[in-house]
């Protein structure tokens, strides 16, 4: 008796097989989950191994189905298993718990483990159609402990090799050449180059190819194009194979289906094919199956004469399976809590980063070819283990915060000493930073992130003010200029010192702990420097601060100040985001050019530190220079210079996001030249804010425009843009990808659920061949997408300060008046004359601003 075995090794989704079964003549449909079975050794151990092994492909498969609806699903449950279970024999506690429990295992002892997988192993070393190998690569100098090497070499009869992952392009060679022999070339590039990288420390590959001939071959001139039913009312063209002999066969009365097995030769291995009686019973059948051990279905099975009719079909799946595993309730070995710290001999602490799997079958009338290859990839543990999402919530922490409390120092700085306020701050900024860097939790670092916010809203809101009271007209533009460009030029400084100094400590922490030194100069040169009254410059000695409430509403009614600020928050958020996201999404795009593959993280940001800080030198000086020269002829040219800056840095900011795949050069250009005009408006908008406010309320209006440009701006950008790049890159990766070939044109069509949903949409679908994209493409893909959005607030900001020229001229003229005017005013025991003069005071300095104009 031919005995037919759980274990193997595929399971195909919405495959349909189209069956004529005598007696009775009838159609019907092969349930998703065609199987492969294997004969175990005489164990008990073995027998509940595989069934076992049934549960977890069930489970697998339903969640794979959920996942990716549209697609063709292939995959080989004991290649997903079998390399699970050598990453299970090094984890310890929680992590061994969780994987015991998703993948199955027979036991929680790794010794019991081991063995059961090596019954099934030996049992099919010596099978001329079944090949099944194990292999670890690991990172040159290091060790495998040694009962986890033992238990790999011994009972998974795996081999051992190490590899240097920092070469990453020559290891990824080495690993896939090594799967391609096991798999006879049907399994190509499973790991690829991007997955691997010098924190890489083991790669755990399984690989099983399978090719058995039929007993019973369909002859090859009876296969002939026949239409295939879809459902009660539809039906396709598809390449049929026929053959009438004698087969197993059961009538399955509990789950109204019927069985069929189909035997390979010189092997105990078989196709088992069930199939629903009804054309739309695929979904209850899969429920039903659920709950029925195989065993009751083989049990069932008699000979009898039956006439076959199979599609001829070639197909292949890959899928990143980290996903699923977390559904099945294995989640820590992915995070900073994973523990496999039976591993290697190092203290290095290890997570799992990706579970790879490829899978491919071939049907046709003189039997199958089918193989799998399956590698667990582990690293050493990242800090935070984070997504784009919350990668950019640092950002958005910081500022936050930092916009807070600017209203807060804004009020302050219009009342009290300005140089001690600045000198606080500073001092928190710098120590907070230093702390922040010693966090090894998320939730602390954050909140040491969004305080570090909180000393930067000191003297970013207090310092401008400083230097309006210390100088006046060109003077003040020029010296306004100087200190913007330092937040484009610190910017870039910042990558370039951060970059390499994470490089040489091996240790991206020591970029926090180099800029607090600078801080602590910098709370000394604060003392150093003269605290002028408000409102010298302009010879506004006593002018009186207003009450909070009176600064506010005056600020909203001043529609210059509003409008400018509004198109300053477009600014901010376009800086936040190229700042946060730039140089990843250069880095990835780079890595996609042949030979870049090996290119870090490093290089590229100190490569884009050096564009940010030429475009600061350039772009804020500028800015300045271009309104000091055309304010003689175009009065109101200030929201104009920033408004074409805007508008010409919007295409190049596009042309840059497409190019970093094709010609990093030109890609680096149109950065430099969306830098220099994004960073024209830095300094005018400080020096429009100064003159359309009176001294009075400057810290105040400075504080607001914080508020605002950083609330709508800089402080949701990063997370805005990674948010919309996850939601895109979950998008992309649930697209449809279907395989088809010249023997089988319509397998993608013949390949979806024969339900009445899925059949109408299948009716809406093109079916021509399409290349899947990679996952390192999608995420690629998704943030230059969501990057895309950063070109339109542009333009959006661009409109605003187009709106800002129609209102700055009067609202400018008005400040000056009423500062004049508040100078003036009349004290206790002035006379009329007194008044009248001061009247005249006022329309002579309206009069002299104009001329200046």
């Amino acid at each position: 008796m031919r005995r037919v075995l759980q274990i193997s090794v595929w399971a195909t989704h919405s495959l349909l097989l189209l069956l004529l079964l005598q007696p009775p003549l009838h159609f019907a449909q092969i349930q998703h989950q065609s199987r492969y079975s294997m004969t175990s050794p005489d164990s008990n151990n073995v027998a509940e191994f595989s069934r076992r092994l049934a549960t977890f492909s069930l489970n697998v498969y339903n969640k794979l189905i959920t996942q990716k609806p549209n697609q063709n699903i292939i995959f080989s449950p004991f290649s997903i298993q079998t390399c699970a279970a050598m990453a299970r024999l090094g984890a310890v506690g929680e992590t061994a718990a969780q994987l015991d429990r998703g993948l199955g295992l027979i036991s929680n002892n790794e010794a019991q483990i081991a063995e059961s997988f090596h019954h099934v192993l030996t049992a099919y070393e010596n099978s001329s159609i079944l090949h099944i190998a194990n292999k670890i690569y690991i990172m040159t100098g290091f060790e495998l402990k040694d009962e986890f090497s033992s238990l790999i070499s011994k009972q998974f009869l795996s081999a051992v090799e190490p590899v240097d992952f920092a070469k990453n392009v020559e290891a990824a060679s080495k690993i896939n050449s090594w799967v391609e022999q096991r798999t006879n070339n049907l399994i190509k590039d499973l790991v690829p180059p991007s997955a691997l990288d010098k924190d890489s420390r083991l790669v755990l590959i399984n690989a099983i190819h399978f090719k058995g001939n039929w007993v019973h071959q369909f002859p090859e001139r009876d296969t002939r194009n026949e239409p295939f039913h879809l459902n009660d009312a539809d039906s396709i063209e598809v390449p049929m194979m026929n053959l009438k002999k004698r087969f197993r066969y059961a009538n399955l009365g509990d789950l109204d289906a019927t069985a069929l097995e189909l035997p390979y030769k010189d092997s105990d291995l078989s196709m088992l094919i069930v199939l629903p009686n009804s054309k739309t019973g695929l979904s209850q059948l899969e429920e039903k199956l659920r709950s029925t051990p195989l065993s009751q279905i083989t049990g069932a099975l008699y000979s009898t004469d039956v006439i076959v009719k199979l599609p001829k079909f070639k197909s292949e799946f890959e899928v990143e399976l980290s996903e699923t595993f977390k559904q099945l309730g294995m989640t820590q070995l992915f995070s900073n809590e994973a523990d496999f710290s039976n591993m290697l001999q190092s203290p290095e602490e290890l997570k799992v980063s990706k579970i790879i799997h490829k899978a491919f079958i071939d049907v046709n009338e003189k039997g199958t070819e089918a193989a799998a290859a399956t590698g667990v990839l582990t690293d050493v543990k990242t800090d935070f283990g984070i997504d784009n999402d919350r990668a950019g919530l640092l950002q958005t922490a910081f500022v936050v915060s930092y916009m807070v409390f600017a209203p807060l120092f804004g009020y302050l700085g219009d009342r009290y000493p300005r140089r001690l306020l600045m000198a606080v701050g500073v001092t928190l900024w710098s120590t907070t930073t230093i702390l922040g860097s010693f966090m090894h939790q998320f939730g602390w670092f954050l909140t040491f992130r969004a305080m570090v916010g909180i000393g930067e809203a000191s003297y970013s809101t207090i310092a401008p003010t400083i230097i309006s009271d210390l100088f006046v007209n060109s003077v003040r533009s020029q010296m306004l200029a100087l200190f913007y460009f330092a937040i484009p030029v610190g910017s870039g400084l910042g990558y370039i010192v951060g970059s390499k100094t994470a490089h040489l400590a091996n240790n991206w922490r020591w970029a926090l702990r180099v800029t607090p030194i600078l801080g602590l100069i910098a709370v000394v040169l604060i003392f150093l420097i003269k605290d002028p009254k408000r409102g010298a410059s302009e010879a506004s000695h006593n002018l009186q601060p207003t009450s909070f409430l009176t600064d506010v509403k005056e600020l909203v009614k001043n529609r210059s100040f509003m409008l400018s600020t509004a198109g300053f928050t477009c600014v901010a958020f376009v800086a936040g985001a190229l700042a946060w996201w730039g140089p990843t999404y250069i880095h990835m795009g780079l890595r996609m050019q042949p030979g870049n593959e090996d290119l870090q993280l490093d290089d590229v940001s100190y490569k884009f530190g050096l564009v940010a800080m030429g475009a600061g030198l350039i772009g804020v000086p500028l800015g300045s220079v271009l309104a000091q020269r055309l304010r003689g002829r175009i009065e109101n040219c200030d929201p104009y210079i920033c408004a074409v800056g805007l508008f010409i840095s919007a295409p190049m900011v596009f042309a840059a996001l497409i190019l970093p795949q094709t010609n990093g050069t030109m890609c680096f250009i149109f950065v430099f030249i969306a830098q220099v005009t994004l960073n024209l408006s830095w300094s005018i908008v400080a020096d429009m804010l100064l003159y359309v406010v009176v001294p009075t309320r400057r810290s105040t209006a400075e504080a607001f425009q914080i508020l605002i440009s950083h609330a709508l701006g800089d402080a949701g950008s990063p997370y805005l843009v990674g948010a919309i790049s996850v939601a895109i890159k979950n998008h992309l990766s649930s697209e449809p990808k279907m395989i088809s070939n010249q023997s089988f044109q319509s397998m993608s069509q013949v390949l979806e659920n024969a339900t009445e949903t899925v059949t109408n949409t299948l009716k809406d679908m093109s079916f021509s061949p399409r290349v899947g994209s990679s996952e390192d493409v999608i995420k690629f893909e998704a943030l230059q997408y969501s990057l895309f959005s950063t070109t339109f607030v542009e333009v959006l900001g661009g409109i605003f300060f187009l709106f800002t020229a129609c209102y700055v001229i009067k609202d400018r003229r008005r400040a000056a008046q009423e500062s004049m005017a508040k100078e003036l005013r009349l004290a206790p025991g002035e006379n009329k004359k007194d008044i009248f003069d001061s009247e005249c005071l006022v329309m002579c300095t309206d009069i002299a601003l104009r001329e200046r104009a």
